[in-house]
Formats: C-alpha cells, sequence, structure tokens
C-alpha cells in the first residue's frame, strides 16, 4: 500500500537489479566458518547475521559455500541481487537441473504481515497461471521455515529503467521492445489479471533485449473482492498512475489503468522522461486528473508524429477515450513498423512524418506516379492547402463563460478538481480518499486556489461541502470567494472571505451540533495568518445523533461589489459588507510588528477556492454563475 502523500517507487525493488552484480558485502561468496553446534539456534531470517543459526546444523552444513545466505532444501544459493520492502531476491542454482534462477523470499519485516504473506501468495499464484514469452515464469514455491519463497526464471539484463538511454537510441527497437510488452499485458487481461504497477523497473531484459514483465505483487483478479483489493489507499507507483486510479476506488481498476501505464512507459522509453513530473507529491495528483499530458512529439520533436498518436491515446483522461485493449496498442505499434498508417490513433496529415519502414519498389512507383498526377492536375495544391494547420480560435475564459450565462463547474461530484488546483504559499494541504469523495486536508490552514480571473460581475458560487464530525470546535471546512493581494510596501498581504462548516459538541444538550459560518482571513508572506469570525448559525449534526460518515450541506456564496452574502443549507448568516472587512483588516494590521498599512476599497478580490482547516473536508460540484443585478 502506498502513502497518499509521499509513496516510494512501490514494490519489489529486489527485481530492480536481477542479473545485475552487487559490490558490497553481502555478496560475499566466502565459505561461511558457522557457529558451534552447540551454539543457541534462535529462529532464521533472511536478514539474520548468520544463516548458520538454522535448527537444522546438518542442514546448515549442506549449505557450505554458500556464505550468509539461506540454505533453501534443493537449491545452491549464490548470491544477494537485490532487496525492498516486500521480499528479498537471490541468484541461485536449482540442484536438480542446474538450473540459474531467481529465488525470492519474504522480507523479514513482512514475515508475520498478513497481508504482505498474502501478497506474495497472490504474485506466485498469478505468475503460475499466466504463460507468456515475455513474462518472468514461476518454477517453484515452497515455505522456509516460516519464509515462503519462489523460484522464477532469472533475467541477466537487468531492467529496461537502467538501459532507457540505450534502448532509446534505436527507435525501431524500442518499438519492437513495447510491442511485446503490451502483448504481454493483452494476455494478462484475457486471463483477468491487472498489474496496476506497470513501468520500465518492473520490466526485466533478457538476452537481445528480450522484455519480461515482472513484479505481479500488487495484482488484481477479475472479481477479486479480497481485503487487499477493496481498501481505499492508493495502489501504484504515483507518477504512472492512470486518473481514476489515483482516487483508490476498487472499482476504477480496470484493464484502462494498465493501458495508462502503457502510455507513460511508452513515453518514457521514447524520451528518457515522463509526461508528468514526480516533483510535488501533494501536486502531481491534481495534475495527473487535470492536466492534458504534453504532446510528446512537441516536447521531443525527434518522435515519429504516428507514435506520439499512440501514446497521446493511451493518455487520454477518461478510460473510455483509451485503447479498448492493450493488444490494440500492440497492432498500431506494429502498424508504424511496417509503415502503414492507424485506423486508432490517426494523426492529423499536416504532422505525418515519413514511416521508416521501407516501401517495396511498386509501392514506391504509385506513390511517385500519383503525387506527379496530382500535381499536372492542381489537385495536389488543393492537398496541401487542406494540409495546412489553421489556429483555432481561443478558448473562452470562465469569465467569458460566466458572463454568456454558463454555469461553469470547477469540481464534479465526487470533489475533483475540473481545471488544476494552485497551491497557496504557507497554506499546503494533502489529498486523500474519504467515504469515496476526493478529500483535503491540512493540521493547519490549507487554501486551494480553483479559479482567479476578472469576473466583471457579481457571481454566485455554489458547493457541496461535506465534513466529519469532530468535538473540538476547531475544524472548517468549505469555499472561499473575494481573495485579493493588496498592495502593501515591501510586504505581500492577502485576505478572503469564507463559508464554512464547523462540527461542533453541543454541552448543554450533549447532542452533535453542525455549524455555517462565514469570516474573514487575512495573511502576510507564506506565513498562517488570522481569521476574524463575522456570523454563525448551528443546527442539529443528524435527526437521530448518528455521526458516522461525512456530513454533507450546500452553501451558496454570492459576491457583489460591496458585500458577500452567504447561506448553508437555506440557512442566511449576515453579510460580510466591504465596510466590516476593511475594519477587520486595519484592526490585524495595527496588531502586526512590521505592518504600518491603512487598508482602502476595494475589500474583495476574484479568487475562488476551497479552504481547509484543521480536518479533512469534500468540496464538491463547485459551481459559478451569473448574479443577476
Amino acid at each position: 500500500m502506498l502513502d497518499p502523500l509521499a509513496e516510494p517507487d512501490s514494490d519489489l525493488l529486489a527485481l530492480n537489479s536481477i542479473g545485475s552484480e552487487l559490490s558490497d558485502s553481502r555478496a560475499d561468496t566466502r565459505p561461511d566458518p558457522g557457529p558451534a553446534e552447540d551454539s543457541p539456534q534462535p529462529t532464521p531470517g533472511p536478514h539474520a547475521p548468520e544463516w548458520g543459526t538454522h535448527p537444522d546444523p546438518a542442514e546448515r552444513r549442506r549449505a557450505t559455500g554458500t556464505g550468509a545466505y539461506p540454505p533453501i532444501p534443493g537449491y545452491d544459493v549464490q548470491q544477494l541481487v537485490g532487496h525492498g520492502g516486500m521480499g528479498v531476491v537471490y541468484r541461485a542454482v536449482h540442484r536438480a537441473t542446474g538450473r540459474t534462477v531467481a529465488l525470492k523470499l519474504v522480507n523479514p519485516s513482512g514475515v508475520h504481515d498478513p497481508q504482505t504473506r498474502s501478497r506474495f501468495d497472490r504474485e506466485v499464484r498469478t505468475l503460475a497461471a499466466l504463460k507468456h514469452p515475455n513474462i518472468v515464469p514461476v518454477y517453484d514455491a515452497g515455505d522456509w521455515h516460516g519464509f515462503p519463497y519462489c523460484a522464477m526464471e532469472f533475467v541477466p539484463g537487468g531492467t529496461l529503467s537502467e538501459h532507457l538511454d540505450r534502448v532509446r537510441a534505436d527507435v525501431r527497437g524500442a518499438v519492437r521492445l513495447m510491442v511485446k510488452v503490451a502483448r504481454a499485458v493483452a494476455a494478462m487481461h484475457a486471463a483477468g489479471v491487472l498489474h496496476r504497477d506497470l513501468k520500465p523497473l518492473n520490466i526485466l531484459l533478457g538476452p537481445n533485449d528480450e522484455p519480461m514483465v515482472a513484479d505481479f505483487g500488487l495484482v488484481r483478479w477479475s472479481g477479486d473482492e479480497s481485503v487487499l483489493t477493496i481498501t481505499e489507499q492508493l495502489i501504484g507507483t504515483r507518477v504512472y498512475m492512470a486518473p481514476e486510479q489515483t482516487l483508490g476506488h476498487r472499482a476504477d481498476h480496470t484493464p484502462a489503468c494498465d493501458i495508462w501505464a502503457l502510455g507513460v512507459t511508452l513515453y518514457e522509453v521514447l524520451t528518457s522522461s515522463r509526461p508528468f513530473a514526480d516533483d510535488d507529491s501533494s501536486n502531481l495528483y491534481a495534475r495527473i486528473r487535470t492536466e492534458e499530458a504534453p504532446r510528446i512529439d512537441t516536447r521531443f520533436p525527434a518522435v515519429p508524429a504516428e507514435l506520439a498518436a499512440v501514446v497521446q491515446k493511451c493518455l487520454q483522461k477518461r478510460p473510455e477515450d483509451r485503447y479498448v485493449t492493450a493488444a490494440a496498442v500492440a497492432d498500431d505499434l506494429d502498424r508504424w513498423l511496417r509503415g502503414e498508417p492507424s485506423p486508432t490513433a490517426p494523426v492529423p496529415a499536416a504532422v505525418i512524418t515519413p514511416q521508416p519502414a521501407r516501401r517495396s519498389r511498386r509501392v514506391r512507383t504509385l506513390l511517385v506516379v500519383t503525387v506527379t498526377a496530382l500535381l499536372a492536375t492542381g489537385v495536389g495544391a488543393a492537398v496541401v492547402r487542406r494540409e495546412t494547420p489553421h489556429t483555432e480560435p481561443d478558448k473562452k475564459t470562465l469569465a467569458e463563460r460566466v458572463a454568456a450565462g454558463e454555469k461553469v463547474k470547477l469540481t464534479d461530484e465526487k470533489g475533483l478538481p475540473l481545471f488544476p488546483p494552485v497551491p497557496v504559499p504557507g497554506h499546503e494541504w494533502g489529498e486523500k480518499t474519504l467515504d469515496g469523495y476526493h478529500a483535503y486536508f491540512s493540521r493547519f490552514v490549507g487554501l486551494v486556489s480553483l479559479a482567479d480571473e476578472p469576473w466583471g460581475q457579481p457571481i454566485r458560487v455554489e458547493a457541496d461541502v461535506g465534513i466529519p464530525y469532530s468535538a473540538d470546535g476547531r475544524s472548517k471546512g468549505g469555499i472561499y470567494v473575494g481573495r485579493r493581494a493588496h498592495t502593501v510596501p515591501n510586504l505581500v498581504c492577502e485576505s478572503l472571505v469564507d463559508c464554512c462548516l464547523t462540527p461542533r459538541f453541543e454541552a448543554g444538550t450533549k447532542k452533535p451540533r453542525l455549524s455555517y459560518s462565514n469570516g474573514l482571513y487575512w495573511w502576510t508572506g507564506d506565513h498562517y495568518g488570522t481569521r476574524t469570525a463575522h456570523h454563525e448559525q448551528s443546527v442539529p449534526w443528524s435527526a437521530d445523533g448518528n455521526t458516522d460518515g461525512l456530513r454533507f450541506a450546500h452553501l451558496i456564496v454570492e459576491v457583489r461589489g460591496n458585500e458577500v452574502r452567504t447561506t448553508g443549507d437555506g440557512v442566511g448568516l449576515r453579510p460580510v459588507a466591504e465596510q466590516w472587512a476593511l475594519l477587520s483588516l486595519n484592526t490585524q494590521a495595527s496588531k502586526h510588528p512590521h505592518l504600518r498599512h491603512t487598508f482602502a476599497p476595494p475589500a474583495f478580490g476574484t479568487g475562488i477556492g476551497m479552504f481547509c482547516h484543521n480536518t479533512e473536508c469534500v468540496v464538491a460540484n463547485v459551481t459559478v454563475s451569473k448574479l443577476d443585478p
């Protein structure tokens, strides 16, 4: 499982270096002198100082020559080649057949963890069920004194991630490699298996760069309802996750997630970079969900446009807009190798690049005759004119759409931003899944900017806000409007008006309640600021007092030139007048040690976003519309 904020590249790092030589002391193959036979015999473990602590001295002696490696019955263990969070991998030789294998054991830190053991068992069973030349096969499995193990094919070439630069130098070779990977993924899907963590690190290279898909610790079988699949924690490696996969919903894990990962992997194989850089853990998921993947041939003009079209189709935001199957990805890559156009990922005629495949003499002759005839009749000129790209008119801004009478949506029904959210310095937030919704959370004040445009008219902002119960009375979650950066010498100063929900415990009746409130929040620089409460009204949390799950309320904020009106579920709050807002700002400014400034109109700006203080909250169905005068 991965932490929603900062999960490492998941998974078995052990497979990262299968076949590579490790130069550290763990690779020492000197004979192990072993302890005296009458010494205490503690329980063994893969990282125990000596494997000689095995309870059976005879078996220990049979392992002579393997150093501090596990004496797995029937195997001569030769070298540790990798280790990670879920397992350790050794190079070993199967005595009966002489075959070199990759011997994998559960990591000691997880040997008593039911989920780790279940994942290990799932990986073994998956590999045993899948038969494909480009999927790592498993030969044997067992249990050695409480440590599950399995023997897989030893792939000596390391991982694709180690050889990206070399592979990228031969574009046709790289595409042939990815065709085989896509065929392997198609075989998995046909067997009802989702990989959910496809990436170059989990693709091993054999002789002649033959790819082998590996690391099946995060797979999910079709119809599997086990505890490993129903959790709402994120599963996968974040930079390769599809938009729907970042939500952590089991129902969203479909073959389309692996299609997206194929697209990211192909992008990386062709360019040694990824469409979304892993530079900000709190913002990466939002970018994956809301930003279009940058077209690969725009960033890297050397990439043929036809391959860029395949990548782009894999990276469509909506699962139904991607390739239907991994086999279709492989088919289109094969078409490019043959110099044929793709019917599923067409390229605009104006950007078609020359095909590298050799055409037959007959085809070349037909092309010359056809082009000559077209030019002779003048049709060729018309074709060229039609292929000339035209500049589309600029899209309307949000303000223009609102002015035209449109009700513009900023978040969807699950709370996902429909436009890239912008972090506010000093007001960081995290993201998670809460009761099936996309939620933000912050221990202090978290601000998420959704829009900031010169609206030029009164506007109405609506939202469905959900918040969990807390009895401390300090939690607040909701929306803000009127964010404005004030002109203050040598200091950045901003303010906004919030409309929030606050869970409360009423001491007199000992019943939970929900408060609707509004107020003014202001801050300087990148530091947390001060909130001045303006008005608050409370209602019972629920009819029966049940505080389980999220409590939703519909908030409406109307922004006019000199006041902001707010309501929660129809309960009206006292309007925030500009005069009161300026008074609050100047009162707070008088207490600031470095601020000698008098705030003047206008008090309200144009920024709209989410406000979260000391809680988790869902802000769904945020809309902006024109407010009649």
